[in-house]
Parts: C-alpha cells; sequence; structure tokens
C-alpha cells in the first residue's frame, strides 16, 4: 500500500511544482525583478592570458568578505511574461564574467636588457574563501584594467594564493654590477624587501649581498649618472688643487709644426734599454726635444693627482706638494750646456768655438686658486768664445721670473687673472712675440698682464717693458721701451687655430745701423694667423700683418706675410711631415726719403724659421723655404731644412735674426741674391727629461755677399752645435 501511496503523491508534488514555475516564469515578464532567482553553477574557464598595461597590482589581505546579496522582491502582476528580462544583481566591483574573450599573449615583464630581475615572493593577493555567499557567483576580484598576468580560473576554486607582479617603468639600458645571491628553499616564506630611495618596494625571494640599488632601479638621472664612474675623493686636505690652474695655457702652435708620433713604442732611450715599452705617449708636460719655448709656470703636472695615474718618476716629489689645507708648491729646473763651433762666424773671417751654460730653478706657490707667487731664476754664462759674447749670451744670477697672479673673476665658468712683475711672454707662432728659446738667456719682460685662458678662446692684454741681459750686475728693464697689445686666440676645435691682434712697441733709443735710423719709433702693428691640418693630413698655416707709424719722424707703412703648406704622410715609414713655406717682410725702397717701409719683427723666434745660423731675419727678405720631418723611432727627430733668401730692396740692409742691419749696399748694386741654407738637426730623447740635440747649417752666400764681403768680412758662414738638456 505504501508505494503505491508514494507514487501518486510524487507525481502530484512534481506536478505542483512544474505549474508553479510555468506560473512564475510566464508572470515575471510583467515585473522588474523575481523574487527568487537561481543561477546555475559557473562552467570551467580556460586557462586565458590576459593582456592588460603593465600596472602593479596592489598588495590584498589575505581574505576578502563579500556581503550576501539580497535580491529585492517584487509584486507580481496578475499577467506574467512569457520572457524575464535580464537580471541585474549588485555584487561587489569586481565580477569574473562568464566567458572572457581571448586576449593576445605579452611577456609579463619588460626589464631592460642589461637588467636581470630575480625571483620575488609576495603576499597573497587575494584569498578566496572556500564558503561562497548565497550567491552561486563565485567572488573573483577583477581590475577594471587588467595587469599582465596569466589567471586560469577553475569551477571549484580551493583558497588561492596570487603572486603580485611588479612591472617597472621601462628603463634605458644600463650597467647592472654582479650580485651575489643565495638561492632560496623550494618553499615560499616570508619575502624580503630591498627599498630603493624614491622607489616601490621590490619583492626578493633571495638572499641577497650587500649592492648599490641605485645602479638597478634608478630614475633616469641616477641612471645617467651611473655610466661614469664617480671619481674617487683624494683630497687631502681642506682645498681640492686638483684643477689648478682651473686650464693650463697650451704651448702655441708654432709655424711648420711637426706631427709627432703616438701609438705603442719605445719613447725614449732608456725605454728601450730598460724594455719599457709604452702604449701611448708617456705623460710629460714638455715635447721630446731639446728646445722648449714653453715657460715653465704654463707647464701641466695636474696628471700627479689622478690617482689612477701609474706613471711614477723620482722628481714627482716635488710637484704640487700640499702644504696646510689652503697652499700648493711646485719645485722645477732646468740645466743644459751647449757647445757652439761656428766657422766664419757672424758673416766674419772668425773661427769661434766657445761654450754656453745655462741653469733655471723655478718655485711655483699656489694659495688656494686665488694667488700665486711664481720666482724663477737663471744663471747664463759664456766661455772660451773668440769674439765678444752676444748680449743674449750671458746673465749672472738673476731673476728670469717674477710675479705674482691675482684671480679678478671668471668669465664663462673660466678664470681671469692679473699678473705683475717680471714674466715671459710667448704668443702666436712666435713670429713677432717670443721667449727666445734659443738664446742662453731667454727673454724676458716686467710689467701687468691680464690672462683668460678657456677650452676654445683664450685672452691677452698687457703693457711691459723688456728686461735687459747685464751679465755684471742685475738684469733691468728698459724704460725707454714700452710693449703694450691685446691678443685673442680662438680654437673651434682641437685641428684649427685663429689668432688676431694689435701690437704697440714704442722705442725711444736713438739707433743708428749700416747708415739707418732705426730708433725712435712707435709701429701700431694689426695681424691675424689661421693655421690647421685635416684628418687626412694636410696642413696650412698662413700669417700676415700690416705696421704703421713713425720712426726717426718720418711715416712708417710696411708689412709681412707668410704662406705655408704641408703633408703629414702617417702611413709612410718615419711618419714624415712635409712643410713648403714663402716669408715675406718689407724693406725700404728709397732709405733717406720719405717715409720708410722696412718691417720690424718685434720681438721674434726668427731662430725658428729663417736659418739656424742666424744672418738672415724677418725684415727687407724674400725666403722661400722647404722642411721635412722624420721619425725613425719615436725617440730619435730629424728636421731638415732649406731656405733661398733674397732682398725685397736692393737698397735697405740684411737684417739678421735680432734685426740688426749687419749688411748693405747703398747703391743697390750688389742686387738681391742673399744666398740659399741648409739646415739639419738631429734630437734624440734619451729620457723622460734629457734630450741630446745637434745639428749642422751653412749659408751659402750669394751674389749680394759676395759683393758686400770686404776685408775681415766673410761670403759664407756655417755652424756646428750640439746640446745637452736636462729638465725635472
Amino acid at each position: 500500500m505504501l508505494p503505491f501511496f508514494q507514487a501518486p503523491r510524487r507525481w502530484v508534488v512534481q506536478a505542483v511544482i512544474g505549474l508553479s514555475l510555468f506560473a512564475s516564469t510566464a508572470f515575471a515578464q510583467e515585473t522588474a525583478l523575481p523574487t527568487k532567482v537561481s543561477v546555475p553553477p559557473l562552467e570551467r574557464l580556460p586557462d586565458i592570458p590576459m593582456r592588460a598595461p603593465a600596472v602593479p597590482i596592489p598588495v590584498a589581505p589575505d581574505t576578502i568578505e563579500l556581503p550576501p546579496v539580497k535580491i529585492p522582491s517584487a509584486v507580481l502582476p496578475q499577467k506574467l511574461p512569457r520572457k524575464l528580462p535580464p537580471v541585474e544583481i549588485p555584487v561587489p566591483p569586481f565580477v569574473v564574467p562568464p566567458k572572457l574573450p581571448p586576449a593576445e599573449p605579452k611577456p609579463v615583464i619588460e626589464t631592460p636588457p642589461a637588467a636581470t630581475l630575480l625571483p620575488v615572493e609576495a603576499p597573497p593577493l587575494v584569498v578566496v574563501p572556500s564558503k561562497l555567499p548565497p550567491v552561486g557567483v563565485l567572488p573573483v576580484i577583477v581590475p577594471s584594467k587588467l595587469p599582465s598576468v596569466e589567471v586560469s580560473v577553475p569551477s571549484k576554486l580551493p583558497p588561492v594564493e596570487v603572486l603580485p607582479v611588479v612591472v617597472l617603468p621601462k628603463l634605458p639600458p644600463v650597467e647592472v654590477p654582479q650580485i651575489q645571491a643565495k638561492p632560496g628553499p623550494p618553499s615560499f616564506f616570508p619575502p624580503s624587501y630591498y627599498q630603493v630611495p624614491g622607489q616601490r618596494p621590490v619583492l626578493a625571494r633571495t638572499t641577497l649581498a650587500p649592492i648599490t640599488p641605485p645602479v638597478l632601479f634608478a630614475p633616469k638621472t641616477q641612471v645617467d649618472a651611473a655610466k661614469k664612474p664617480e671619481e674617487p675623493d683624494v683630497k687631502p686636505y681642506g682645498f681640492d688643487f686638483r684643477n689648478v690652474p682651473a686650464h693650463v695655457r697650451p704651448m702655441p702652435l708654432l709655424g711648420n709644426f711637426p706631427i709627432a708620433p703616438t701609438g705603442p713604442g719605445y719613447y725614449s732611450v732608456v725605454d728601450l734599454i730598460r724594455g719599457q715599452y709604452h702604449k701611448t705617449p708617456p705623460k710629460i708636460p714638455h715635447a721630446r726635444f731639446g728646445l722648449m719655448p714653453q715657460s715653465i709656470f704654463d707647464q701641466d703636472y695636474r696628471y700627479l693627482d689622478d690617482p689612477n695615474n701609474t706613471e711614477k718618476d723620482w722628481f714627482d716629489r716635488f710637484k704640487r706638494i700640499r702644504l696646510g689645507d689652503n697652499f700648493m708648491l711646485s719645485l722645477h729646473g732646468s740645466s743644459w750646456t751647449r757647445y757652439m763651433n761656428e766657422a766664419n762666424s757672424r758673416l766674419t773671417n772668425t773661427q769661434n768655438d766657445y761654450l754656453l751654460r745655462r741653469t733655471r730653478i723655478a718655485a711655483d706657490l699656489w694659495y688656494k686658486d686665488y694667488f700665486r707667487l711664481y720666482a724663477e731664476g737663471i744663471y747664463a754664462d759664456s766661455t772660451n768664445s773668440n769674439l765678444p759674447p752676444l748680449p743674449i749670451d750671458r746673465t749672472g744670477y738673476d731673476f728670469l721670473n717674477l710675479f705674482v697672479d691675482v684671480k679678478l673673476g671668471e668669465f664663462e665658468k673660466k678664470p681671469v687673472y692679473a699678473r705683475v712683475g717680471r714674466q715671459e711672454l710667448l704668443l702666436g707662432s712666435q713670429r713677432l712675440v717670443s721667449s727666445l728659446e734659443w738664446a742662453n738667456t731667454r727673454r724676458t719682460f716686467e710689467g701687468a698682464r691680464i690672462t683668460r685662458t678657456g677650452e676654445k678662446w683664450d685672452f691677452d692684454a698687457f703693457w711691459l717693458q723688456p728686461v735687459i741681459p747685464n751679465p755684471s750686475g742685475l738684469d733691468a728693464a728698459d724704460h725707454q721701451q714700452h710693449f703694450a697689445g691685446v691678443w685673442g686666440t680662438y680654437r673651434p676645435d682641437p685641428r684649427h687655430l685663429l689668432d688676431i691682434y694689435n701690437l704697440v712697441y714704442v722705442n725711444n733709443n736713438a739707433i743708428r745701423q749700416q747708415g739707418l735710423d732705426l730708433g725712435n719709433f712707435t709701429l701700431n702693428t694689426l695681424g691675424s694667423r689661421y693655421t690647421g691640418r685635416t684628418e687626412s693630413g694636410y696642413l696650412w698655416d698662413v700669417e700676415g700683418a700690416m705696421q704703421f707709424g713713425t720712426q726717426a719722424r718720418q711715416t712708417v707703412a710696411s708689412a709681412m706675410a707668410t704662406t705655408g703648406a704641408g703633408y703629414h704622410a702617417k702611413n709612410l715609414p718615419g711618419t714624415p711631415t712635409f712643410w713648403a713655406y714663402y716669408d715675406f717682410a718689407s724693406g725700404n725702397l728709397n732709405p733717406g726719403g720719405e717715409g720708410t717701409s722696412t718691417f720690424n719683427p718685434l720681438f721674434p723666434f726668427g731662430h725658428n724659421y729663417l736659418g739656424w745660423v742666424d744672418q738672415v731675419g724677418r725684415r727687407n727678405i724674400h725666403d722661400m723655404n722647404f722642411h721635412a720631418f722624420v721619425y725613425p723611432t719615436k725617440w730619435l727627430t730629424l728636421w731638415a731644412q732649406y731656405h733661398r733668401f733674397w732682398l725685397a730692396s736692393s737698397k735697405d740692409a740684411l737684417y739678421n735674426a735680432a734685426g740688426n742691419a749687419i749688411r748693405r749696399d747703398p747703391t743697390g748694386q750688389a742686387g738681391t741674391d742673399v744666398g740659399q741654407e741648409v739646415d739639419i738637426v738631429a734630437n734624440i730623447h734619451l729620457g723622460k727629461h734629457d734630450d741630446l740635440l745637434f745639428g749642422y747649417s751653412k749659408l751659402f752666400g750669394g751674389e749680394f755677399l759676395k759683393r758686400t764681403a770686404g776685408p775681415g768680412r766673410s761670403i759664407d758662414s756655417q755652424l756646428f752645435f750640439i746640446q745637452y738638456n736636462s729638465r725635472w
């Protein structure tokens, strides 16, 4: 009886339930919300890689409690609609849809090429409780903008731990220091943090050795700074002298300059004997040559303050000595001995053999970069000469330089100094203003100078008086002579140079030579020079100047010009340098008439340009000359010159390197053919501080010298010399 009763009863119950569902469905079409909705179970979604902008996911708490969803009831109308409208259920703001469209996969983390991110461990981001809310909706938080992560949602989710992915902004390539890390255990453990100043925390799963983090996760400004290694702090005292002087005046580029070899090799005889093979030229502040026109106070020893400097020398202990916090002292010196053998010396019939000796000692004291005291003593002597020594051959114990520099301020971040006292002066090509290195005494002045030295341009303004050597007493300035001017040098790049200058020279001394009045003048010289070279090896040098004023109550209008072209054959053996020059200096076409046009070379370095015999100067002259420099080895320099001389005016005189008139035919009948000269010079760089210089020169007299060669006068002249020079 019981099964029979139960079967109809089950049928009745099912029928009632079905009728109720039909009635509810039809009735709900007229209502906004049903009284009760049953949501089918969520299907298992496939593993879908989702692409989203690279943003960091905030760290979520361990669990999120979702409030139960309450569906408001509605009053059912009498007429039921056949279809239910879409049900809107208020739920938490992030809901996983039943299906998501496939997204294009993309690498999760973008890092710089040079950076490697370490494995990270993070606290759980989202934990879904096992007990779901009354509504059958799986509560999973999904941001409105999906991060670059891969999420797989199963049909049944246990409590899930989602690791946050830290996506760094795209950084430029950086150099990452080597990091020593100890691998962590296979299971997760509480993360360790390494905080970079100004950055988000970086989660690390490994135990890191101490590192410098800004290189890995630094802002752009810090990354750029990290590319350049910080200069070690080598300041032993209060003031930083590493950049004092702020910019050293470079050696002015002479005319007919050679291009010395570089690259690996032996740069001195000592290097060859010891087997010291250098990859680059040794760091010395002077040329590897026996003559050094550059002043000692312009030598640059700042490289000694570089902590990475590997070139050590015994004399370094005397350079850049710190005295307390604010003073720096350097000591310098040089000495030479030269043997001179002159046949027909000074175009006379005298054989002149003599010995020249010179010693220079200098002390250079700086107070910070505000004040400088420089003192340089000199002793020069000549012995065994068969002719009276020249004024430039001898001086007693005296000062070659004695001046103070005071910083006036800065212009375009470069200091401007005022210099007062005895000082050498060399400017530009030194055709007009030189320290005259060949002279045993060197040339110096007394007065004031304002100077500014920079990377691209230099400026000088000065008023000076030449100092006359006095072997029997103290040297003194000649107050009858005044030399003033302004000089600017512009270097647009290391291969090009432009000089512009205006010089005023006043000499109130009466000078009469070869029947010519050469004193009592006021001369204004306006000129310019442009020189340079190309990467392919072509060289050029052009200089010109106009001179005007008065001399012995006559007007002066004169000029000089020089033009040179050269080539550096760096691929040939010996890396030779070749030059071809034409030099001109005007002469007086009508001596004794109104006006004069003889150019005055001021204070020149004639020895470097117009032959080593020194019997031809830059006055009333044409000179076609050729030069060749060859370096068989890096410690041997060979220099050959050829000159062809003729006078600009046959009635004017032949002037020597000092500007003195030595030969003249007032009638002009002796012609203009002065002759030819050949010079051969060799320099052996013995060591870092020592050079052996020797050479032979001969002037072959032309028609002019033959016709003006009276009693006691020669037609030609020759020179042989050998010199040992040491500098420290």
